[in-house]
């Protein structure tokens, strides 16, 4: 099925079809610049979000209530690096921080959280955070993601976050409490069978293992 009608000035494009919307990064009026902008699915209604001359757009985030755009922006000179989230109607962004070698995993429902790893500077192990919006508050989840990965807010949830780990000598799904750091073991592999990777679709969550596809409802 066709999605997008108007394909002009089109670059990389980044769907969320639960805001029904796209992420556009494309070249500006010279092959340095890069342009930055968010649209509905027929790639009409187009609101610029950035323009730069020189740097990149990394780690790209449509919140799903489709109000907020989260990217991490750079270049070389250093001027313009940080994680910043901008309004996606009016295009008026905020630069929250900048971190060394920041990885976004994902942004809650509403827009207002995000999770993120970056290096520790005097251990230069990663470690993972959560960063709230509307109170200025960041908070160290794990000091050493070690063997997790693929973080996630769980549905709607901004308290609640699942990824998967090795641990024990087992691949499984885990669960987070992002304010007590508590963890929770959701599936139960070890052995030759384990997660190796976590989706989310229709209020589900789907792992993969070695050997098939799994379907949990998250609510028992």
């Amino acid at each position: 099925q066709r999605i997008t009608t108007n394909t002009d000035n089109l670059g990389r494009v980044i769907p969320n079809f639960a805001a029904r919307k796209l992420i556009n990064v494309n070249v500006g009026e010279e092959d340095k610049h890069r342009v930055l902008e968010v649209m509905d699915l027929t790639a009409e209604n187009r609101v610029q979000i950035e323009y730069i001359q020189e740097g990149v757009f990394n780690d790209i985030k449509l919140a799903d209530s489709g109000a907020h755009v989260f990217y991490y922006m750079q270049n070389s000179a250093g001027d313009i690096n940080g994680l910043y989230r901008a309004n996606a109607v009016s295009g008026e962004s905020t630069k929250l921080f900048d971190k060394l070698n920041l990885v976004m995993y994902d942004v809650s429902h509403d827009g207002d959280r995000v999770i993120y790893s970056a290096a520790n500077e005097v251990t230069d192990l990663n470690e993972l955070y959560i960063y709230t919006v509307s109170t200025g508050q960041e908070r160290l989840l794990f000091p050493n993601i070690g063997n997790r990965g693929q973080f996630q807010f769980l549905g709607t949830s901004r308290d609640r976050i699942i990824y998967q780990s090795f641990q024990q000598g087992g691949n499984n799904v885990y669960e987070l409490d992002p304010d007590t750091s508590t963890e929770t073991k959701l599936s139960d592999f070890s052995g030759n069978e384990g997660v190796e990777a976590v989706y989310q679709q229709a209020g589900y969550i789907l792992y993969q293992t070695n050997r098939g596809l799994y379907v949990m409802d998250p609510s028992n």
